[in-house]
């Protein structure tokens, strides 16, 4: 079968520990679904899960573009061309029986319900199916296996800030000033990346200080054209996150300095009394 999965356009850095662990409990469930705010870099890491566990039976359905639960069975059919009525779960699982090893359901966030209802219906009806779909929220259905991504290890977010930096790894100078962007940072891969792109600009050390001086903005909104629209920039990402969440949660975001942070940034000031964004997602992530 041919392999619908994206390729990389720059190098997997880091997350050693955690696709080691994915790899393993994907051998002990049959949906498993790394969980985590956006940035955390979960389509990056389910790729590369998807290429080791199924490496010539693996699909790939990105729900990004999704925004209605009942597209979701469509956007499954149409991955692999399934020719079947593709408003049934049942027939598409069905046709999918003697196919592919392994389906991964990338950013199911906004189409949860409609994501949890096919892949029940997958499971049931296709015994030797593997799912792996990521989302900012568990699917929460039986015999889901929740994996939540952390902010990366210091060292791998180092690694990761000095590659895409174009940096020298082995220089202690940028070593140090590499560690001090990633603290600022909170080892957040989507900022590491934004910042990084700086780099042809500015110094590393310049970098920090600016960081350190509470003028990240210029920073994290930098211009990754090639990148989903809800990644082009920290805000991007903030905005598309509070969508997500039920008026009642964001209205409790309303309450909290934090929740200035998009509007903010897009204007260039920051809020009295406001957090920097890169600590915005902890409360208010969907």
């Amino acid at each position: 079968m041919v392999i619908h999965l994206p390729a990389d356009l720059s190098s997997f850095v880091g997350r050693a520990t955690e696709l080691e662990s994915i790899l393993q409990a994907l051998t002990g469930s049959r949906l498993l679904t790394p969980a985590g705010p956006s940035g955390f870099g979960k389509t990056r890491l389910a790729i590369r899960a998807a290429r080791r566990v199924s490496s010539d039976a693996a699909v790939w359905v990105d729900l990004s573009e999704t925004s209605h639960d009942d597209q979701v069975t469509q956007r499954v059919a149409e991955a692999p061309a399934v020719p079947v009525p593709r408003s049934d779960p049942a027939a598409v699982a069905a046709a999918l029986a003697a196919g592919p090893a392994l389906i991964v359901l990338d950013n199911c966030e906004q189409v949860r319900a409609g994501a949890a209802e096919f892949v029940e219906v997958a499971l049931r009806r296709c015994p030797g199916l593997t799912v792996l779909a990521t989302s900012r929220e568990p699917l929460r259905i039986t015999g889901e296996r929740v994996w939540r991504l952390t902010p990366m290890v210091l060292t791998e977010a180092i690694d990761l800030f000095l590659d895409r930096s174009d940096a020298d790894p082995t220089d202690p100078d940028a070593r140090a000033a590499a560690r001090r962007i990633c603290d600022r940072l909170d080892r957040l891969p989507l900022a590491l990346e934004l910042t990084a792109s700086w780099a042809g600009t500015l110094s590393l050390h310049e970098i920090a200080a600016m960081l350190s001086d509470d003028v990240e903005r210029p920073l994290l909104a930098g211009s990754r054209r090639s990148a989903p629209f809800r990644q082009r920039t920290l805000a991007d990402s903030m905005d598309w996150s509070h969508r997500l969440l039920t008026g009642d949660e964001q209205g409790c975001c309303a309450g909290s300095p934090r929740s200035n942070t998009s509007a903010s940034t897009r204007s260039g000031r920051r809020p009295t009394g406001s957090m920097p964004p890169t600590r915005c997602w902890r409360p208010c992530a969907a």
